[in-house]
């Protein structure tokens, strides 16, 4: 955990607790005694006005309290149960920041809409229909990294076929995930097209020196589309 996230759990617990001895902030968060006084030096300055009373801990100056956040039931329902999906079907620090962050805004929220979110969240559940994913997988942050930074990718692909392997440079536009499978969306430059590639069939993946300015679109895009309705002599009219 960095240190911003200490000082605002420690603010929290403050906030809550009323009154806290620094063995135990220190024991919550896994760090010296000395490490909590500093940071309580650091709130102070901060403009959090906190009291030390010798023997009994820390709390906070009466009068001071953090406003809470303004959202309503269905917003708080919505955000517990989107961490809670997030964290049955991934793996990775994501997941880990995702129930850090929850519980920050659990206990920032006013007592009755924190106690009916829950309430609700409760007779809720998520059934994983595939292995969790890792949001850590080395390739997939490679290929996050590509696509925020717009830079071209050569990639050695495997097709359908078992034995089809080709060499591609390509313009990442977006990851996506379906059906148990993680996908890149983006321009192939030997194809000249937007194509979707399976990341499990990529065999090796180098960022390049190259850039590209914005997302190119496929040669769909604009192509006329004709259909043709074939009926059959024999059909009933």
């Amino acid at each position: 955990m960095n240190r911003i996230d200490r000082l605002f759990g420690i603010l929290l617990i403050l906030e809550h607790k009323r009154r806290v001895r620094a063995q135990d902030l220190a024991e919550e968060y896994e760090v010296s005694k000395r490490t909590i006084y500093r940071d309580m030096s650091a709130l102070n300055q901060m403009g959090v006005p906190i009291a030390s009373l010798p023997g009994e801990g820390f709390e906070l100056v009466e009068g001071f309290y953090i406003p809470p956040l303004m959202f309503n039931e269905n917003e708080a329902v919505a955000m517990i149960l989107g961490s809670r999906l997030l964290t049955q079907q991934a793996a990775g620090s994501l997941t880990q920041s995702a129930d850090s962050a929850l519980a920050k805004i659990k206990v920032a929220l006013p007592d009755q809409v924190r106690a009916r979110a829950e309430a609700l969240t409760n007779v809720i559940g998520f059934i994983a229909p595939n292995p969790k994913f890792d949001l850590d997988d080395p390739q997939l942050l490679l290929i996050q990294k590509a696509i925020q930074e717009k830079q071209v990718i050569h990639i050695r692909y495997h097709g359908y076929q078992k034995d089809e392997v080709s060499e591609r440079d390509v313009e990442p536009h977006q990851l996506f995930y379906f059906d148990g499978v993680w996908y890149l969306e983006g321009y192939c430059r030997l194809r000249k097209d937007v194509r979707e590639f399976r990341l499990s069939r990529i065999e090796k993946i180098n960022p390049l020196k190259k850039t590209f300015a914005k997302k190119r679109t496929g040669k769909t895009k604009n192509k006329k589309v004709t259909s043709h309705l074939t009926v059959s002599r024999t059909s009933t009219k």
